[in-house]
């Protein structure tokens, strides 16, 4: 069968999904139906000798959902207290995106700290289907907060921004591989832990469980795609003129990831291995800025670019019910809080 670009979805029919085939007594096919997902449903019906594709799409509703999750000594990270919380590992994900660059979840999350969020659920007849969006989020660290407002900018395309209107997406990403923990530093005079001796350690170690996807810090090209006994399989890209980043110990590379291919920053680039000299699975990852070693914690970006001037009004005009909705959810728990150490 082949009808053009219309008919793509069948060329990628997942595990678990349901093909439903409709056949004359004689054997001839006469339909197809096919859900890709819970949205939307794919027809192609015979029409005497030739086939029609139609592909309809179900109505659903938003529900907006408000939730505080709360980091203590019983949930020390984000996954497991957004766990608890009763968020989906999809929406856990999206919540670690939102702050990705101003936030390291493996060096800056602290106990006691909070993430207020307003996401958007789709429901069809009653019953959830798909996780939305996040339209607003905030964290709280030590006293100081980060906010960020979903805005769909020009190009219809959505970004978050914080409540002056400033974009939160920046040149690179703090962590390169998310729900990781950072066993070696940046550290010029380290013992190295094979070779037993001092060996400037130009990069940063994030342990993480083997295939968990590592993902390009920021837009660039792929300069090496290669594998050698020290660093395994290893990933290098140039982002401009000025800075380069190192992926090394790689079980292996993504998709159609090799020298020349050009990436965009949060493109899945390889997964976490321990191949070459790694006494156990991680991401060794480094930053160079005009072919220097620098510590990708302390790495200055530039500024972040502003919503422009002729939409800003609009922005605060609709960023304004989010942010009173988030400083009610911050306050009610603030109040629960102390009524609770009262008690005690």
């Amino acid at each position: 069968m082949n009808l053009g670009p219309q008919v793509t979805d069948l060329r990628w029919i997942l595990p678990n999904k349901v093909l439903r085939i409709k056949a004359s007594d004689s054997g001839r096919l006469e339909g197809v139906r096919y859900s890709p997902d819970q949205l939307s449903n794919f027809l192609v019906e015979r029409n005497n000798n030739s086939f029609e594709v139609k592909k309809t799409y179900l109505k659903a509703k938003t529900k907006i959902t408000r939730k505080q999750v709360i980091i203590d000594k019983d949930a020390p990270n984000l996954y497991l207290a957004g766990k608890r919380t009763g968020l989906s590992d999809n929406i856990i994900m999206k919540l670690s995106y939102v702050f990705q660059w101003d936030i390291s979840f493996v060096l800056d999350i602290r106990l006691g700290d909070t993430f207020t969020l307003i996401y958007a659920d789709l429901y069809v007849a009653s019953k959830k289907v798909k996780d939305g969006e996040i339209l607003a989020a905030a964290y709280t660290s030590m006293g100081k907060n980060h906010t960020a407002i979903r805005y769909e900018g020009s190009g219809n395309r959505s970004n978050y921004y914080t409540p002056k209107g400033l974009s939160l997406r920046k040149e690179f990403i703090r962590d390169p591989v998310h729900f990781s923990h950072i066993s070696s530093q940046f550290n010029l005079r380290r013992l190295h832990p094979i070779h037993n001796r001092v060996i400037p350690h130009r990069g940063i170690d994030y342990a993480a469980k083997h295939g968990t996807p590592v993902v390009a810090a920021g837009d660039g090209k792929i300069t090496t795609s290669k594998q050698n006994s020290a660093k395994g399989k290893y990933l290098v890209l140039r982002h401009g003129q000025l800075y380069t980043t190192k992926y090394l110990h790689l079980s292996n590379f993504a998709s159609n990831i090799e020298a020349g291919s050009s990436v965009v920053q949060g493109q899945v680039i390889g997964y976490v291995g321990s191949t070459g000299l790694a006494t156990a699975p991680h991401l060794h990852y480094e930053f160079l800025v005009n072919g220097n070693h620098r510590n990708p914690r302390t790495v200055k970006q530039s500024k972040a670019l502003p919503i422009p001037k002729s939409r800003l009004q609009d922005f605060h005009e609709k960023s304004s019910r989010f942010l009173t909705e988030l400083s009610l959810i911050q306050g009610k728990a603030i109040y629960a809080n102390a009524e609770n150490n009262m008690e005690k």
